[in-house]
């Protein structure tokens, strides 16, 4: 059982490659998502990938450097760039639920070039989670936008879980 102050093997990585820029964290993680995609049966299907958009606009965050990495080793097409925040998407951390709903409607997520997902199964990423709510929203906006499955993966869970108790 870990304390407070330690991390997981893939949390240290995760930490280092986020908040330390380490090339080496962010090709390690990289390379266990590659590893996972090409084994796991479940991503056969999938043409295209993309990440959660950023709250940040105009930085590349961690998920967008992975998800670039991945795209040079396997042969699926980023569509980061067609799923934006429309309006500033504010920190969902300490919400509950129904409030964390409320703030991702209010942050209008746009995705451009619908024709290009219409029919396919999409593959999301994002680096960590605390209770799920950002990637299960994009994906339902994925899905009413003409997607026909998404998949998610996120490299860590935060050990703060109380949202999880609504």
């Amino acid at each position: 059982m870990l304390n407070d102050s330690e991390r997981t093997e893939i949390g240290e990585l995760e930490y280092k490659a986020k908040y330390e820029n380490c090339q080496t964290s962010i090709n390690q993680i990289s390379d266990e998502v590659v590893n996972l995609i090409r084994k796991a049966s479940v991503f056969e299907d999938a043409q295209l990938i993309c990440v959660i958009p950023s709250s940040k606009e105009g930085e590349l965050s961690l998920p967008q450097k992975i998800v670039q990495k991945i795209c040079n080793e396997i042969s699926k097409k980023n569509i980061s760039e067609c799923v934006k925040w429309g309006n500033p998407k504010s920190e969902l951390k300490e919400l509950d639920v129904s409030k964390k709903l409320e703030t991702l409607e209010a942050a209008d997520l746009v995705v451009k070039h619908i024709e290009e997902i219409k029919g396919k199964n999409i593959i999301i990423v994002d680096d960590l989670y605390q209770s799920g709510m950002t990637m299960q929203y994009v994906a339902m906006k994925l899905k009413e936008r003409g997607a026909n499955k998404i998949y998610g993966i996120s490299i860590v869970k935060s050990r703060k879980d109380t949202d999880n108790n609504d």
